[in-house]
């Protein structure tokens, strides 16, 4: 591998958890410039076992699932980045732990924990989601005493 081509883990980790602090800002702020902006343009995003594809879709998908909300709001418990360099460039796997509260006018708050999945790859010079997967382990009261759901097994390979 040429030196251009090396991928710098320390700076790999930096811009991702940057991408996905940006993700969690543009949420808390309903910001669908920001949010759609974070995609590249054929990604997928799959949630509750939906897949959205395309950034169109995937704005329009934001604003319809957002719009629901007076706010929500992420915070990000832990993750990691694993850098590599794919055929087509730089690239990367990031797993995250979040919990999320959901504030609605005609509903108690709730809570939501998961676990995002990402595949990440530089596209116009910045790194961009690929692929976004959340599944879900619990939701219900911010007392946490709802259904919790098992961890899935998700391989993430290069």
């Amino acid at each position: 591998m040429a030196d251009q081509e090396r991928v710098d883990p320390l700076v790999v980790d930096c811009a991702v958890r940057n991408l996905t602090a940006q993700y969690c800002d543009a949420v808390a702020r309903n910001d669908g410039d920001l949010f759609v902006s974070l995609w590249t343009s054929g990604a997928d995003w799959v949630a509750a076992g939906h897949v959205t594809s395309g950034r169109d879709r995937i704005a329009r998908v934001f604003a319809k699932l957002r719009g629901g909300y007076v706010l929500c709001t992420q915070e990000l418990m832990s993750g990691y980045v694993v850098p590599f360099h794919s055929v087509d460039g730089p690239a990367a796997h990031a797993r995250w732990q979040i919990r999320e509260l959901q504030w609605k006018t005609d509903a108690p708050v709730s809570c939501v924990l998961g676990i995002y999945s990402d595949h990440l790859v530089v596209e116009d010079g910045s790194w961009r989601f690929a692929r976004r997967q959340f599944d879900i382990l619990y939701r219900g009261p911010v007392d946490l005493t709802g259904h919790v759901t098992p961890i899935p097994t998700i391989t993430l390979t290069a």
